[in-house]
């Protein structure tokens, strides 16, 4: 399956701000402008993807979360039990949901 530009665009910002993050320039001024954007990019493809990259979908909003926690924008407890649409999930943890306990 091919990517579309939108999800090209998604990996690139997302690489790069992950490479910022960890060479220690998390006060870089750009960084609320990138997230928006990344939060934008990951919308658009959330609302075209097909049932088949769905996972990669639900990849890159961690991974947002995860850039957004490490920048200070989030608490940490915040990205335990979310699910893709931004709502709480279940009480399980992700391990567990990956390994397909019913709690």
């Amino acid at each position: 399956m091919a990517l579309s530009r939108n999800e090209i665009n998604l990996r690139r910002l997302l690489n790069k701000c992950e490479l910022m993050v960890k060479s220690k320039q998390k006060k870089d001024e750009r960084f609320p402008q990138y997230i928006q954007s990344l939060e934008e990019m990951w919308k658009t493809l959330q609302a075209t993807v097909s049932s088949k990259g769905e996972g990669s979908v639900r990849e890159y909003y961690e991974r947002i979360l995860n850039l957004k926690i490490a920048l200070g924008l989030l608490p940490e407890d915040t990205f335990v039990g979310k699910l893709i649409d931004g709502t709480e999930g279940s009480k399980l943890s992700p391990r567990d949901e990956l390994l397909g306990k019913n709690g």
